[in-house]
């Protein structure tokens, strides 16, 4: 938003219309207000919320003081930035949005024999395969000028680049979980793709229909997978159709 006011401010600032020339002549004292509530909201705010977290630490027995805190941060910080263990079930940022490796996190043994019970961190193929494959067409006709531009796109765009890229940074082992938090956006962005295709090319209305009744039977199909219900042993190992998909931990 702000690049966009200031390039309104370079064009119309010397404008012969003078509703131009009113439009963008605070632009300078507006700019500076809006940096300065940023401070407050983004950076202020969120430190006092973040503090305030460690109040139950600082009325313990062995209370923290703010030194105390800051040391916490320390310690945070040199112990992801150095970790150099690794994980059968890690995966790299570019395999999330394939849904290629699962986290498995339980297995239940007390089940009837030929039975199972395990839980895992697996995304809906429907939607990690198709939502990931949808931002990035959505992106593209952006950039191709072959798609009306909208705020709430941008909004989006901000919103995924914010929660995924920097983990492109990020040396240490991760996993699919991390990729949780971008899904309600490529869902999103990838509705604006559908949106656009329905209105162009009404007669494929009942595309959503059949993405969504697939969504939804493979969130029944796994059911199993990701709550720990029991099932036959071999329906859930049938369910691993990719290598990387690990349901049972052997």
């Amino acid at each position: 938003s702000l690049f966009r006011r200031y390039w309104e401010y370079i064009h119309f600032r010397d404008s012969e219309d003078a509703a131009e020339r009113e439009a963008v002549k605070d632009f300078k004292r507006n700019t500076i207000l809006t940096l300065l509530w940023c401070c407050v909201f983004y950076i202020a705010i969120p430190v006092i919320i973040y503090i305030a977290s460690y109040i139950p630490y600082m009325l313990a027995d062995n209370p923290y003081d703010l030194a105390g805190v800051w040391g916490v941060q320390e310690f945070m910080f040199s112990y992801h930035s150095g970790l150099t263990a690794t994980h059968p079930y890690q995966s790299s940022w570019w395999q999330w949005p394939l849904d290629l490796r699962p986290v498995w996190y339980f297995i239940n043994y007390n089940v009837p024999s030929g039975m199972s019970s395990t839980i895992s961190a697996f995304g809906n193929p429907t939607v990690w395969w198709v939502c990931s494959a949808g931002a990035v067409a959505l992106m593209i006709k952006l950039v191709k000028g072959r798609i009306k531009a909208e705020e709430g796109m941008f909004v989006l765009l901000v919103g995924l680049g914010a929660n995924y890229l920097p983990w492109v940074l990020v040396s240490r082992c991760t996993f699919a979980y991390h990729f949780f938090a971008s899904v309600p956006f490529i869902i999103l962005l990838t509705l604006y793709l559908l949106r656009d295709m329905e209105q162009k090319r009404p007669e494929l209305k009942w595309i959503k229909w059949i993405w969504l009744g697939v969504a939804v039977a493979l969130f029944a199909a796994y059911y199993p997978v990701i709550s720990g219900v029991p099932a036959p042993t071999d329906y859930i190992k049938a369910l691993e159709l990719l290598p990387g998909w690990d349901f049972l931990g052997y």
